[in-house]
C-alpha cells in the first residue's frame, strides 16, 4: 500500500482498484483524501466512526429504524470518491436513462411501439407481476417519473455497469442527504478543501420538478409526501426527506378522494392536494384498482387511480411505474432505447436474461453457474444456481415456467476502501444515484451513496451492512442537465394545516414525554433513599405506600414488597418494566417522535438519541442489578425529559401542533399527580412515617423545595395539598395543568369547545372539594370524559373541505 500506511490493504491483482492504480500509485482524485486519512491513528479513524454514528442518531436516522436494519447498518467515515471527470460520465449516462425510462413507461402504458415492433416480447410484458392494467392511458400531468433512482457497480475492468433501476417510490434519497451531513462534520476539513460536490441543490430542483406536476391552473401547487407508515423499515427516510423539502408526511389514513380531487384530512376540514411524492409502491396505492400482490387490500388511497386519470393530482412518480424496472425488460432496454429516442444507452446494463426467450433460456442453461436466478414475484434476493437444493426447487420451477423467471449474469466486482475498527481494507460497493426529471431537464445529485456488498451472496436486493458517502470532486463544478429554475412560487400559510393523525402523534408525543419524566423523577427520589426505607420493620407501610405510588405511575402491579427487605430491585422492577413502565413510555416517546418528525427540531433529536442511550444503559444497570448504576441513569434521563419540556416550550413556535403537544403533557400530568396523591397520601400511615412519603411526593413532584420556603413547617397535607392542587403559581399544580388546558382549548378549532371546557370547570371545581378523596374521584371524573372528548372532537373526525390560500406578499 502507498507509503505503507494502509497495511492492511491489499488489491486484488489483475482487478481495478478505486484507490490505487496497477502500478500501486494512488490515483488523483484520491491523492489528497488518502494523504490526509494516512495521518490519522487507527484510534483517530475509530473515533470519528464514533462519532458519526452518534450524529446520525442527532439526525434522526437511528429512530424507527426496524430491528432487523438498526443491528447491521453503519456509515463508514471514508466515502467513496469518483472525479469530475468520471462523474460527467455517469451523470450523462443516469440523466439519458432517466429521459428514456419516462418515456418507454409513457409508450407502455399507452401506444406499446415497443412492443408492436417485437423488441419486448409481449409475454414478458403481460406476465410481469408490476404491470398495472388499470394505469393503462393514465398520464401524469408532467412527466411519468420525477424521482428514481439507478444502481451502478463498476467490474474487475473498471467498466461501470447498471444493475438496477428504481422507479416505483424509490428508496435512498434520505439516506444520502443523511451521509453527507455527518460525514461532512467527521471530515469537514476535508469535504472543504476537496471543493466537494453539494447536495443541497438537488433539493431545490426536486421541490420545483414536484411543483411543475401538479395539474394546470393550480397556483401555489400543494405538495405533500405520502409514506405507509412507521411500518415501512423506510419510514424514518420518508419522515426526514419530507422536513428538508418542508412537505407534510401523509399517510394513506390522512387524504380521501372526493369528486374526483385528492384532499387532506386535517383538523379544519379537507385541503386541497395537487401532488403526492409517493413512496408507496403501486400494489399499495389504490385498493379499488391496483393489483395488490402482497399487501393488504385495504391499503392505500381508495380511488387514486380515478384522480389520477382525471388529470387532477400529480403524481412522483406515476401510478404503474414498476414495470420499467422489471428486470425481464432488461436486455430489450437498449434497442428499446433507440426506437424511443435515437440513442444507445450510454451505461450499459448487468447482462441480464429472460428466461422466457428461447434463445436466451438456452444461454442461461448452457452455463447455470455462472448466473443469478430470479423468480418475477418470488424471492427478490435471487439464488446462485449451484448445486443446492434450493437452486435445484428454483431449476425445477424454471423448466414448468420460464417466463417468471430473469438471469442476471455475475460479476467480477471492483475493490474500494472501507474502514472497519480503524483499518482500511478492500470492499465492494453498489453505487446509487439519485435523478430528479422534468420536461424541459433532468438533474441528478451529485454524489449519492454507495453501500458496501457480500459477493459471496447475491448483491441484487442487498442494502449492505456498512453505507458510504459518495463525494464528486476535481474543483470543476458538476454539469447541470436541467433548465433554469423558475421563479419562487406564491408562499402558502400552513400554519393552522395539521392532519388529525399529526396532532394525535403529538398529543400522545406530550402524554408520554410527561409519564415518562413523572416516573423517572419518583423512582430517583425513592431509589436515593432506598436505604432509609429498606429492611427495617417500623418502614412496611412507608415501603407499601412507595409500592402503591410505584404502581399508580407506572401502571404496573407492584404487588407486596419483601418482608425482609429487597426495595430496591423490586420497585425498580416495578417502574422501569418495558411492558408498562419507564423503559415502555421512553420507546413510545422515541417512536412517536419518528412519525412527528418534521415538527421537532434537530436539537430535540439530539436528545432523543441521548435518552435512547440512557434508557438501554438503564436496562443494562437493572440487568446487574447496580443500584448507583441505575440512579446515574435515572439521572441523566431526569435531566434529558427536562431538557425535552424546555425545549418544546422555549424553541417550538406556538401553533396547533405545539398546543397539542402541550395538551397531552398537562392532561397526563394532571391523571398522574391525581393517580400519586390518591395511592400514597390516602394511605393509613403512621404519623412518624406519614411526612417522610409527604417528602417524597413533593420531591417527586419539584416542590419540595418551594414548600420549605414557603410554609417552614413539617410537611402536613393540607398545606402539601394547597401546593400541588389549587395553587395556580405552581407549574406543578394541578390548577396551573388545568388553567393551561382551558387555554389550549379555547385557542383551538372546535365546534364543542363548551362541552370540552365545562369538563374543565368540573375538574376544576374538583381541585377545591373538602376532602382528598373527594377531590381525586371528582376531578378525576371530568379528566377521563375530557380526554376522551378531545379524542373525540380532533382525532376521528373528518369536516367539510377548505382551500388554503397564499399568502400576500
Amino acid at each position: 500500500m502507498p507509503g505503507g500506511r494502509f497495511p492492511e490493504y491489499h488489491p486484488d491483482p489483475g482487478r481495478y482498484d478505486e484507490l490505487i492504480d496497477p502500478d500501486g500509485v494512488v490515483r488523483p482524485m484520491w491523492r489528497d483524501l488518502a494523504a490526509q486519512l494516512a495521518d490519522l491513528a487507527p484510534s483517530d479513524l475509530a473515533r470519528r466512526q464514533q462519532t458519526g454514528e452518534r450524529l446520525l442518531e442527532a439526525e434522526g436516522s437511528g429512530h424507527l429504524l426496524h430491528d432487523d436494519v438498526r443491528s447491521k447498518w453503519r456509515l463508514d467515515p471514508v466515502p467513496m470518491v469518483v472525479s469530475s471527470e468520471e462523474w460527467s460520465v455517469l451523470e450523462a449516462g443516469v440523466a439519458q436513462r432517466a429521459r428514456f425510462l419516462d418515456l418507454l413507461l409513457s409508450d407502455l402504458l399507452g401506444d406499446q411501439r415497443v412492443v408492436r415492433a417485437g423488441i419486448v416480447p409481449v409475454e414478458a410484458v403481460a406476465g410481469s407481476p408490476a404491470l398495472q392494467l388499470a394505469c393503462r392511458g393514465v398520464s401524469n400531468p408532467g412527466v411519468q417519473l420525477a424521482l428514481l433512482a439507478v444502481d451502478l457497480i463498476r467490474d474487475a475492468s473498471g467498466n461501470w455497469l447498471v444493475l438496477r433501476d428504481h422507479t416505483d417510490a424509490p428508496g435512498g434519497l434520505a439516506e444520502a442527504l443523511f451521509h453527507r451531513a455527518v460525514v461532512g462534520q467527521v471530515l469537514s476539513d476535508s469535504l472543504r478543501s476537496l471543493e466537494v460536490a453539494p447536495v443541497e441543490p438537488f433539493l431545490t430542483s426536486l421541490r420545483h420538478n414536484l411543483t411543475a406536476l401538479a395539474p394546470s391552473g393550480r397556483i401555489s401547487p400543494r405538495v405533500v409526501v405520502l409514506t405507509a407508515g412507521p411500518t415501512d423499515p423506510r419510514f424514518v427516510e420518508h419522515s426526514y426527506l419530507a422536513a428538508r423539502l418542508g412537505y407534510h408526511l401523509v399517510t394513506d389514513a390522512d387524504l380521501t378522494v372526493q369528486a374526483g380531487r385528492v384532499w387532506l384530512r386535517s383538523l379544519t376540514g379537507l385541503e386541497e392536494v395537487d401532488v403526492l411524492l409517493r413512496f408507496t409502491p403501486d400494489n399499495a396505492s389504490d385498493p379499488l384498482e391496483l393489483r395488490a400482490a402482497r399487501t393488504p387490500r385495504t391499503a392505500g388511497v381508495a380511488g387514486l387511480t380515478e384522480a389520477a386519470r382525471r388529470g387532477e393530482v400529480g403524481l412522483a412518480n406515476a401510478l404503474g411505474a414498476a414495470l420499467v424496472a422489471e428486470l425481464a425488460l432488461a436486455p430489450y432496454l437498449d434497442e428499446a432505447c433507440r426506437l424511443l429516442t435515437g440513442e444507445s444507452l450510454l451505461l450499459p446494463t448487468v447482462t441480464t436474461r429472460w428466461c422466457g426467450d428461447p434463445a436466451h433460456l438456452a444461454e442461461v442453461l448452457d452455463d447455470p453457474g455462472a448466473y443469478v436466478l430470479f423468480e418475477q414475484g418470488g424471492a427478490e434476493a435471487g439464488v446462485f444456481i449451484d448445486d443446492s437444493s434450493d437452486s435445484t426447487a428454483l431449476l425445477a420451477r424454471l423448466a414448468r415456467r420460464p417466463g417468471r423467471f430473469v438471469a442476471q449474469r455475475k460479476v467480477r466486482m471492483a475493490t474500494t476502501p472501507v474502514s472497519s475498527g480503524g483499518a482500511i481494507t478492500t470492499g465492494r460497493v453498489v453505487l446509487r444515484i439519485h435523478v430528479t426529471n422534468r420536461r424541459d431537464g433532468v438533474t441528478v445529485l451529485p454524489g449519492g451513496q454507495a453501500h458496501v456488498v457480500d459477493t459471496r451472496r447475491p448483491i441484487f436486493a442487498q442494502r449492505g451492512d456498512v453505507a458510504k458517502d459518495v463525494w464528486v470532486i476535481g474543483g470543476q463544478p458538476v454539469r447541470s442537465l436541467a433548465a433554469p429554475s423558475e421563479s419562487e412560487l406564491p408562499q402558502v400559510d400552513f400554519r393552522t394545516s395539521l392532519t388529525s393523525r399529526a396532532a394525535e402523534a403529538l398529543f400522545w408525543l406530550g402524554r408520554n414525554a410527561e409519564r415518562a419524566e413523572t416516573i423517572a423523577r419518583f423512582a430517583r427520589v425513592v431509589l436515593s433513599r432506598a436505604d432509609e426505607i429498606d429492611g427495617h420493620e417500623t418502614n412496611l407501610a412507608l415501603e407499601r405506600a412507595v409500592f402503591a405510588g410505584a404502581a399508580a405511575l407506572s401502571g404496573n402491579v407492584a404487588g407486596t414488597p419483601i418482608e425482609s427487605g429487597g426495595l430496591w430491585p423490586e420497585l425498580t422492577a416495578a417502574v422501569i418494566d418495558r411492558s408498562a413502565g419507564l423503559a415502555s413510555s421512553l420507546e413510545h416517546l422515541e417512536r412517536g417522535a419518528g412519525t412527528v418528525r418534521e415538527y421537532l427540531s434537530q436539537t430535540t433529536w439530539r436528545l432523543i438519541a441521548s435518552l435512547q442511550r440512557d434508557r438501554q444503559s438503564l436496562e443494562v444497570a437493572m440487568q446487574q442489578r447496580d443500584q448507583l448504576a441505575v440512579v446515574e441513569a435515572l439521572d441523566r434521563i431526569v435531566l434529558g425529559l427536562a431538557g425535552f419540556a424546555g425545549l418544546s416550550n422555549e424553541s417550538v413556535v406556538r401553533g396547533w401542533s405545539w398546543r397539542f403537544l402541550d395538551l397531552g403533557r398537562r392532561a397526563e400530568r394532571s391523571l398522574l399527580l391525581l393517580g400519586l396523591l390518591e395511592s400514597t397520601l390516602l394511605a393509613d400511615l403512621p404519623p412518624d412515617v406519614a411526612p417522610r412519603m409527604n417528602e417524597i411526593v413533593l420531591a417527586s413532584c419539584e416542590s419540595l423545595v418551594a414548600y420549605r420556603r414557603r410554609y417552614r413547617s413539617d410537611l402536613r397535607m393540607e398545606p402539601m395539598l394547597a401546593l400541588l392542587v389549587t395553587d395556580a403559581d405552581n407549574p406543578r399544580s394541578l390548577t396551573f395543568q388545568l388553567d393551561l388546558i382551558g387555554t389550549h382549548l379555547f385557542e383551538l378549532p372546535s365546534g364543542r369547545s363548551d362541552r370540552l371546557l365545562s369538563l374543565v370547570g368540573e375538574a376544576r371545581r374538583g381541585a377545591h372539594a373538602p376532602g382528598l378523596l373527594e377531590l381525586v374521584l371528582t376531578a378525576r371524573g371530568a379528566m377521563l370524559p375530557l380526554i376522551g372528548a378531545i379524542h373525540e372532537t380532533w382525532f376521528t373526525t373528518a369536516q367539510a373541505p377548505r382551500r388554503l390560500r397564499a399568502s400576500r406578499p
